[in-house]
């Protein structure tokens, strides 16, 4: 079974400004989210995501949805 995560309205406020300030498309943020699709930042692009969300890039580059969607789902 495919896991859909669906996010509110406010968690894609959140999305839309990290994407923003870490100059990656909200689609992009999405993907990562998205435990069905294989895309991952680059080193660098995780680096900028952690500067704009203060999530370690670490956690952006090996793609840890659960800490991940902590943070969008305060």
């Amino acid at each position: 079974m495919f896991n859909i995560i669906k996010l509110s309205s406010m968690e894609k406020i959140k999305q839309i400004e990290i994407a923003k300030k870490a100059k990656v498309s909200k689609s992009f943020i999405s993907r990562i989210l998205n435990p069905n699709d294989p895309a991952k930042p680059s080193w660098d692009t995780a680096k900028r995501l952690s500067l704009a969300s203060k999530i370690p890039p670490n956690v952006w580059a090996d793609k840890d949805i659960p800490i991940l969607l902590k943070y969008f789902r305060p």
